[in-house]
C-alpha cells in the first residue's frame, strides 16, 4: 500500500466516488480495500499505530469531508430555495416534517385489500 495509492484514493473519496469506484480506479478491488479497512479498524480497536490503521483512519476522514461539503453546499441553498429547506426538514426533523401516509384519501375497497394483505402477512 504505497502513500501515492492513500492520497489517490482518498482523493477520490473526497469528490463523493464510493469506496468501490476509489479502490478499482486506484488498481485495486473492492475487496482488497474492505480488506485493508478491516485490518486498519481492528488496528485501531487494539491502539495499534499501522499503516493500516492510518489507511482506516484517512479513509473515514476523507468521506467525512465530502459529507460536510455537501451539507453546507445543501444548507447554502436552503437560504434562498425553500425546497432544499424543506428537505433539510423533512430528513433531519422526521417526526415534524417527515411525508405521512394517510388513509384517509385511499378508496374503502383499496384500504381494506391493504389491511387484508397485511393480515395476511402477519403484520
Amino acid at each position: 500500500m504505497s502513500a501515492e495509492r492513500v492520497k489517490s484514493i482518498c482523493e477520490a473519496l473526497q469528490t463523493g466516488a464510493t469506496r468501490k469506484a476509489a479502490a478499482e480506479s486506484n488498481g485495486i478491488t473492492d475487496r482488497t480495500l474492505r480488506a485493508w479497512m478491516a485490518r486498519g479498524e481492528e488496528d485501531e480497536e487494539n491502539e495499534k499505530k499501522t499503516v493500516f490503521s492510518s489507511f482506516s483512519s484517512a479513509l473515514r476522514r476523507s468521506e467525512a469531508e465530502c459529507e460536510l461539503r455537501w451539507v453546507s453546499t445543501i444548507n447554502e441553498a436552503a437560504n434562498t430555495d425553500w425546497r432544499a429547506a424543506l428537505q433539510l426538514l423533512k430528513r433531519r426533523y422526521p417526526e415534524s416534517w417527515g411525508d405521512r401516509l394517510s388513509f384517509k384519501s385511499l378508496p374503502d375497497d383499496i384500504l381494506i385489500a391493504v389491511l387484508n394483505r397485511i393480515a395476511e402477512e402477519g403484520g
